[in-house]
């Protein structure tokens, strides 16, 4: 009974091997799109991780970060500690404006900024802050 159905039997055998093929080959192609996208993505960030490193590594911030004591009068400047990198420094008695001034000099520069505390006394304020890079 079976040779009968031999040419049948071979035909599905093919079309079997042919849909395996097919599934292989689809399945392949999903896998080697997301491995391409998997690595332009570790691309972009190998990129950006790099071009942050450039940013907070030049000799140009630790300028940037001293300039702060200049900003104001040296008798407001309590303590002004600058490592290799980080900044330990204190206002005292400052007016609403210079506060602004220092905190707006502070947050636009590429640090990370560990504590900031000011506290009021009467109308004038002390700033507390502690910054690396």
């Amino acid at each position: 009974m079976i040779r009968k159905y031999v040419n049948e039997l071979a035909i599905a055998g093919a079309l079997l091997f042919a849909l395996a093929g097919y599934l292989y080959q689809h399945n392949s192609q999903a896998w080697l799109e997301a491995s391409l996208t998997r690595m332009a993505t570790a691309s972009r960030q190998i990129t950006e991780t790099k071009t942050l490193k450039k940013v907070w590594s030049t000799q140009g911030l630790k300028k940037k970060v001293s300039a702060l004591r200049d900003t104001l009068p040296t008798a407001k400047v309590q303590t002004f500690a600058l490592g290799k990198q980080k900044l330990s420094t204190r206002f005292v008695k400052l007016a609403p404006r210079e506060l602004n001034k220092v905190a707006t000099q502070i947050a636009s520069l590429p640090v990370r900024i560990e504590t900031l505390k000011i506290d009021r006394s009467g109308d004038t304020y002390t700033m507390e802050c502690q910054c690396r890079w």
